[in-house]
C-alpha cells in the first residue's frame, strides 16, 4: 500500500533479515523497535546506521520508562532519554537532532508517554591518506558490518585506532 500511494520502493522486511548498504535518506521506526530486547535494538540500530546515507535520518519511538518484559501478550523495551542515549554512544554513528515526549494520541491513553527521537547518522571526517584505520572492536558491527570491514572503512565510536604511517627516510 505504501509504494502505491507515495510512488517510490517501500519494505516491510524483519529487523533480523535487514541487509542494506548506503541506501536509505530516511528510516521511519515508529513504536516498532519496543518490540526488542535493549541488546538486540543496538544491533538494529547499528544496521539501520549501515543502510542509512551519511546525513540520512532515523525517526524512532519507545513507550517511555524503565520496563522491559511482556505486557499484553507482547515483548516490550521501554526507554528514558538517559538510556536511549546508551545505545546511540555504544553504537557511535548517530548525533541527536531532537528528542521529545509526548502523551499517547490513542482514546484513554493519554497517560501513556512515549519518547520520540530523530537522530542523523553523522558525517565521517575525510582523513589524510597518511592515515590508516583499524577496528579493533567490532562487538557492535553486525555480518552486515563485517563484510563492510573488506573493502570500505566504517566508523564505530569505540576502539577506532588511528596510525599515522611515516615516510622511509
Amino acid at each position: 500500500i505504501a509504494s502505491k500511494n507515495t510512488g517510490i520502493e517501500v519494505k516491510n522486511v524483519l529487523f533480523q533479515e535487514f541487509c542494506e548498504i548506503d541506501k536509505y535518506d530516511g528510516i521511519w521506526a515508529c513504536a516498532s523497535l519496543l518490540h526488542l530486547e535493549k541488546a538486540e535494538i543496538k544491533k538494529v540500530i547499528a544496521s539501520i546506521a549501515m543502510a542509512l546515507k551519511t546525513k540520512g535520518f532515523l525517526y524512532m519511538s519507545f513507550k517511555y520508562g524503565d520496563f522491559h518484559g511482556m505486557r499484553h501478550g507482547r515483548y516490550f523495551t521501554d526507554l528514558k532519554e538517559n538510556t536511549m542515549q546508551e545505545l546511540l554512544d555504544d553504537v557511535g554513528q548517530f548525533f541527536m537532532v531532537k528528542q521529545w515526549i509526548s502523551s499517547d494520541a490513542r482514546p484513554n491513553r493519554s497517560d501513556e508517554k512515549w519518547l520520540n527521537l530523530i537522530v542523523q547518522k553523522q558525517v565521517l571526517q575525510e582523513l589524510p591518506e597518511e592515515y590508516n584505520v583499524s577496528l579493533s572492536n567490532t562487538k557492535a558491527l553486525t555480518p552486515l558490518g563485517k563484510k563492510l570491514r573488506k573493502g570500505k572503512s566504517i566508523r564505530l565510536k569505540r576502539k577506532l585506532s588511528l596510525t599515522k604511517v611515516l615516510p622511509n627516510r
